[in-house]
């Protein structure tokens, strides 16, 4: 049986991983038909939707990795979509010290 309906890209999975791949499959391919496949009644709602609400900054992952890496950028990214998009973000930073000079030169990242 033949589909009545035709798309450029599935994506299956309606949670942020899923429509962050949609925003930026429209944002560079807007010509493209996208479709999102998911199981709940809404989107975000699942996993997505019970995060502790943390712009995580990286500074607890080994200096370099890859997890500190993409925690950087997309705190920045993420900060910055708020921003250009009017979403409210509440920013409260946090303190850490450090007990000596070997914790201090982890500091910088």
């Amino acid at each position: 049986m033949k589909s009545n309906y035709e798309f450029d890209f599935l994506i299956i999975g309606g949670g942020i991983i899923g429509l962050a791949l949609a925003f930026n499959l429209a944002t560079y391919f807007p010509d493209k038909r996208i479709c999102i496949i998911e199981k709940e009644s809404d989107l975000g709602v699942h996993a997505s939707g019970r995060n502790s609400g943390v712009i995580h900054s990286g500074i607890y992952y080994k200096k370099g990795s890859l997890k500190s890496i993409f925690s950087k950028e997309g705190n920045k990214f993420f900060r910055d979509f708020c921003i250009k998009n009017n979403i409210r973000i509440r920013s409260q930073g946090k303190l850490i010290v450090a007990n000596n000079e070997k914790e201090l030169e982890g500091l910088f990242f």
